[in-house]
């Protein structure tokens, strides 16, 4: 059926032939609402304009693999998830900055020495690292030492507060040389005659506070002379 009024005329549906309306026969201000396009499945990447900015809580969650992050992404250590894998760091240009280490420690500058069978500080050699928060100091200690007779030499290390984990190497030149190793006790050395010695050690402190003090000790039997030498010395970073 078709009507007439005022000389147009009105078809209905079903009067007019599939495929006969075309893109230009829909007036351009239509405003055909949202709802009355069947669009499923027909948006493509090329139909979303670039500055679109889609919200994140509108895309179905994404397998992103390496390929995906940019290069200059720089994402936050904070953000990457813990595990107890061991990591693997591949340093890629300067991408990485190596930490820097702050060395303290003295050398002795004149001649210690004593006669004590006990322990005694070494004047020249206490040092105070900034151990803190479980972060690692390391320590290196070289000392030349010397004595005038037969006796048993005695190094030890004292830490104020800490974990400390070393390791003490003397070694005597003498006719006999003797060489001795100790780890986190002291370090006794039992000489014939006068010798010279060169006692080395090695380690680390980790600790919970700042302000660890370390010492060098040192003791010698038999009322003999212990002489260490000027250019020892007692080192530590962190």
């Amino acid at each position: 059926m078709v009507s007439k009024s005022k000389g147009n005329f009105v078809a209905s549906e079903a009067q007019i032939a599939a495929g006969i309306i075309t893109n230009t026969s829909i007036n351009a201000a239509a405003a055909i609402a949202y709802s009355k396009l069947n669009l499923a499945g027909q948006i493509v990447n090329a139909d979303v304009a670039a500055g679109a900015a889609i919200a994140k809580s509108k895309l179905a969650s994404l397998a992103i693999v390496d390929a995906d992050v940019a290069a200059g992404a720089a994402i936050g250590m904070a953000k990457l998830a813990a595990t107890a894998d061991t990591v693997s760091v591949q340093v890629v240009g300067s991408s990485i900055t190596q930490k820097s280490e702050n060395l303290v420690g003295p050398i002795i500058t004149s001649d210690f020495t004593t006669t004590s069978a006990s322990l005694v500080d070494v004047t020249g050699v206490t040092i105070t690292l900034a151990a803190t928060n479980n972060v690692t100091s390391k320590l290196r200690a070289l000392f030349m030492a010397l004595t005038s007779n037969t006796s048993t030499v005695t190094f030890s290390l004292s830490v104020s507060t800490g974990t400390a984990d070393y390791t003490w190497r003397n070694s005597s030149i003498q006719t006999s040389p003797v060489f001795t190793v100790s780890r986190n006790v002291d370090n006794a050395l039992a000489v014939t005659g006068g010798t010279n010695m060169i006692v080395d050690l090695d380690g680390y402190i980790s600790g919970t506070t700042s302000g660890i003090i370390v010492k060098v000790q040192a003791s010698i039997s038999g009322a003999i002379t212990l002489t260490i030498k000027v250019g020892s010395a007692l080192r530590g970073s962190y």
